[in-house]
């Protein structure tokens, strides 16, 4: 009973609530069904039982294998959002083809009529056990109230990366109650923003602390000036029942991490692919179609635009230029030209904002992306896919890979005529910070991708043709 008034009530019996959601769901989903379909009852051999049994069976087992359940304090609410939507599409899908296989044991099918307003209040039942809630916890948090108090060990480098994270999301209910300095630095206290922060002691007092537990999870960075070696580190934090987590601190959001191991041997993948070779046919099945339909429906314009550049006195009607492809390949890219041919004399230079070298009719090529149609026969040809990182010029590639830490990575995907980066307004201004962004976006896309993800980045690249960004 203690334990509940020192952590706090939901703290407390946190693993119960989730326990009870993971039941609550699948109950109240079953009664709904009840409610909507009440004559339906399910026959096999000589026993009969009323559906929404075998409803709430269903439901139990599908909702409890989906990432429904997962702690939610490191999600963001888009993401949420979009995960019990998926779930609840996913659900319903499932379920109907589900019915309709074990019709033959059913005294009647549900009406369609009534299988769509379950469907519609199933949703509204997740939305609201798992999205509102969550949406008043993290408010709650935010007040400081279910917060995690920290024991952090590292430098004043760590901590102050450390709780700058923590400090600009309060809602994740996170607070640095301890912290722990390696010995080699001597320091007992510092400023954080005009804050002071206390240090708790070395090694040696860590060692002591660690037997109060009263705390809830342990931090902890460890550096080669930090002259504290890791295996000790590991000892001390292992002989404790806290969860243990290692802060990484020359890790950069343009990593993509995951775990892998051979045997025994356990690895950390700083950046990996997730593709399949049935994702990578899907996805060029996909690019084939969807590319052969975009050049037969605007052939007119693919021809006007032809025929308007053939009168034109600026160069050719084609740009093709080299671009770094999937594993850094390079590839003739087509485009239809929209700058006044230069000699080959006159170096690579960057496209700039009312560049005086950008024709009158390649000003609204531009504007529009219009100038980018060739690229389909880019896609045909296996050079490039329909959604991508977007190729950057050679010279970009030597200039930012030597900036830009990971880089490089852009090019596990084939590039692409759109991207996540584009949607997201990351076009033109090949600057680092701009860059960095866009490098940012192509690896979240890596990591994200699907079918679905391309179809929607399809649809709002629409609205982005009419962005200012693009020059």
């Amino acid at each position: 009973m203690k334990n509940i008034f020192t952590r706090g009530f939901l703290q407390a019996f946190e693993k119960d609530i989730n326990l009870f959601k993971r039941l609550f769901d699948p109950f109240l989903i079953s009664i709904l069904f009840k409610l909507t379909n009440s004559g339906s009852l399910f026959f096999f051999k000589n026993i009969s039982f009323p559906l929404w049994i075998i409803v709430f069976l269903f439901a139990l087992l599908f909702l409890n294998n989906t990432r429904l359940y997962k702690s939610l304090r490191q999600v963001s609410i888009k993401e949420l959002f979009s995960n019990i939507f998926k779930i609840w599409l996913y659900f319903i899908s499932f379920f109907s083809l589900f019915i309709y296989s074990i019709s033959t044991f059913l005294s009647e099918l549900p009406k369609k009529e009534a299988i769509l307003i379950w469907a519609i209040m199933c949703f509204f039942t997740m939305f609201f056990n798992n999205f509102l809630i969550s949406i008043i916890l993290r408010v709650y948090r935010k007040s400081g109230h279910n917060q995690r108090k920290i024991l952090f060990w590292g430098n004043t480098n760590s901590l102050t990366k450390f709780k700058k994270e923590i400090d600009i999301n309060p809602w994740l209910g996170y607070k640095v109650a301890y912290w722990f300095c390696p010995d080699v630095y001597g320091i007992k206290e510092f400023f954080i923003e005009d804050k002071l922060i206390k240090s708790k002691g070395g090694l040696k007092e860590l060692k002591l602390f660690l037997k109060k537990k009263n705390y809830d999870l342990i931090f902890y960075s460890n550096e080669d000036k930090d002259k504290t070696d890791i295996n000790t580190l590991i000892a001390i934090f292992g002989d404790t029942t806290s969860c243990v987590s290692y802060f990484i601190p020359w890790a950069n959001s343009n990593m993509n991490f995951s775990f892998n191991n051979f045997g025994n041997f356990y690895f950390l993948n700083l950046w990996s692919s997730n593709q399949t070779y049935l994702g990578l046919l899907s996805k060029r099945t996909f690019d084939i179609i969807f590319s052969i339909l975009i050049i037969l429906i605007l052939s007119p314009i693919y021809l006007l635009i032809f025929l308007i550049l053939l009168n034109d006195k600026s160069g050719d009607v084609f740009y093709i230029k080299e671009r770094s492809g999937l594993d850094n390949k390079t590839f003739k890219m087509f485009k239809f030209r929209t700058m006044i041919k230069e000699s080959n004399n006159s170096g690579f230079k960057l496209v700039e904002k009312n560049d005086k070298r950008i024709t009158k009719v390649g000003r609204y090529l531009r504007k529009y992306s219009l100038d980018e149609l060739p690229q389909f026969f880019n896609v045909l040809k296996g050079d490039m896919s329909i959604v991508g990182p977007r190729p950057h010029a050679v010279e970009v590639d030597k200039e930012f890979r030597k900036k830009i830490s990971g880089y490089m990575q852009r090019y596990g995907f084939k590039p692409g005529i759109t991207g996540l980066a584009q949607i997201k307004g990351f076009r033109g201004d090949d600057n680092v910070i701009t860059l960095n962004s866009r490098i940012k976006e192509d690896l979240r896309y890596q990591k994200e991708w699907s079918l679905l993800l391309d179809l929607k980045i399809i649809i709002k690249t629409v609205s982005v043709l009419f962005s200012d960004k693009a020059y």
